[in-house]
């Protein structure tokens, strides 16, 4: 579809409906794509966030040569992929970090139905119902809840922030995120045994103001 079919389109629904959201699928499309939805007024395309496995600068190029001209969303799953539990070979640790980087990357977040009880049943477009939700032993509301709560505390994660990669090594990453006033550090542990992470900048964070809420947890 043209752009200019778009800039018609959107602005003509925006007469009517002031309020209306247009979301914008992008996937594959390089930057200057992206950046054109947004002149033409996409409020927000999808990010690649799903697909990263935390090596390379790619999403962060990406991210950050769009994100002043058009927000994004990030999911941890989606129709046309599998279920997250399933790409996580059932280790819940890893569903629940893939779960929490997702949410805390783009300023939107959204996931499907069922990622709360880690349904397996991949989503079908056309057929899925909500009578097709499958029954699991697991309920994962309250982590969910807790990282929207924490997305919802800092601007860093909740607009479009200046990202950018501390530290990245074969045990963990480090990921800055600011916005205004305000910066949040990321620190993924890529590993399943205890990591030590040593801040050298100290007053960079204080222990007592950690993102998940623990006062004076060690690192």
């Amino acid at each position: 579809v043209e752009p200019d079919v778009w800039d018609y389109i959107i602005s003509e629904v925006r007469k009517i409906k002031p309020d209306a959201i247009f979301i914008g699928e992008s996937f594959m499309c390089p930057p200057e794509t992206m950046i054109r939805m947004g002149e033409s007024g996409f409020d927000y395309i999808f990010s690649s966030s799903k697909w990263w496995n935390y090596e390379g600068d790619w999403l962060l190029e990406q991210y950050n040569q769009t994100k002043d001209y058009i927000a994004s969303i990030s999911f941890p799953d989606n129709h046309d992929t599998d279920r997250l539990i399933k790409t996580c070979n059932y280790d819940y640790e890893l569903f629940l970090q893939r779960i929490k980087f997702t949410a805390l990357f783009s300023k939107g977040f959204y996931i499907t139905d069922g990622l709360e009880f880690a349904c397996e049943n991949k989503f079908m477009v056309d057929t899925t119902r909500a009578k097709d939700l499958e029954k699991t032993q697991y309920n994962f509301m309250d982590d969910i809840k807790e990282i929207l709560e924490i997305k919802s505390k800092y601007k860093p994660l909740h607009e479009e922030s200046n990202t950018e990669i501390l530290h990245n090594d074969n045990k963990y990453i480090c990921i800055k995120k600011s916005y205004e006033n305000q910066t949040v550090l990321i620190i993924i542990n890529k590993t399943h045994s205890k990591v030590k992470v040593k801040l050298r900048k100290h007053k960079l964070i204080d222990k007592n103001q950690l993102v998940n809420g623990k006062k004076k947890r060690r690192i």
